[in-house]
């Protein structure tokens, strides 16, 4: 199977572009620059429009949570990771301009939405109506409008 995501291990996050603060950053958290083919582009620029496209800080902390996927993980395309991490978001739509710029910022600039790992996140509403959900097993590090972000404890 041809990866067609690279991860480019000699670069790092400028730690000086990070979006959100949070009481559990973390000063020395920094991810590699991933570079993404056309294709995969263009599919995580629908996924985050799918997930989080009304909201450009939204939209970035979900595309970090992608990149800490693919870079823990070892994800090798957008499509292997929808399967594996159970994402959600449509992606037969078109693209909104906050996801193509959370995509810019996030891989292409190697910028962080947050200086902590990110991997899951659902609403406040699934979360409290759901008791014992799979989200509150996790590491919760922050609530953005609805929505929170979870790392795993491990």
């Amino acid at each position: 199977t041809k990866k067609i995501i690279v991860l480019e291990n000699k670069y790092f996050s400028d730690n000086k572009k990070v979006l959100v603060k949070t009481q559990f950053d973390d000063k020395d958290f920094k991810l590699p620059k991933v570079k993404l083919s056309e294709s995969d582009r263009d599919l995580l620029e629908r996924l985050l429009t799918g997930e989080f496209g009304s909201s450009y800080v939204g939209a970035c902390l979900v595309a970090q949570s992608i990149k800490c996927a693919i870079v823990i993980d070892g994800y090798s395309s957008i499509k292997q990771l929808i399967i594996g991490m159970g994402y959600v978001g449509r992606t037969d739509i078109g693209k909104s301009q906050n996801a193509i710029n959370a995509v810019k910022f996030i891989f292409d600039e190697n910028a962080l939405a947050v200086k902590h790992r990110l991997f899951y996140m659902c609403t406040e509403d699934y979360y409290n109506s759901n008791p014992n959900n799979f989200h509150s097993t996790q590491n919760e590090i922050l609530q953005f409008e609805n929505v929170k972000f979870f790392d795993r404890w491990n």
